[in-house]
């Protein structure tokens, strides 16, 4: 954690790269490691991952093309969220 980092607070991108990490964990120790690397208390850290995820993108929903010499590749996304809360997430303020 840097020394301007405020502890349990991140952007939305080191969320989602700490969330997509969380998905990799096998052990508590991992997880403790994990939360002291992005500066999250562990118990917050395993609270949050109860009810909040990153995407996920499966093979099956991948197309891989080729355009004008490019290679192109589409997924489809999918989260575990209820949709509900999803309007939610997106009509909430902005928190400084």
């Amino acid at each position: 954690m840097s020394n301007s980092q405020i502890q349990n607070r991140m952007s939305a991108t080191v969320l989602s790269e700490l969330l997509d990490s969380r998905k990799d964990i096998t052990s508590p120790a991992e997880l403790e490691k994990l939360s002291k690397t992005y500066g999250i208390d562990l118990s917050l850290l395993r609270t949050l991952t109860k009810v909040v995820n990153s995407p996920s993108i499966g093979e099956r929903t991948t197309i891989r093309s080729v355009e004008d010499g490019e290679e192109k590749v589409r997924s489809k996304v999918s989260s575990l969220l209820p949709t509900s809360l999803l309007r939610g997430l997106v009509a909430a303020p902005a928190f400084n």
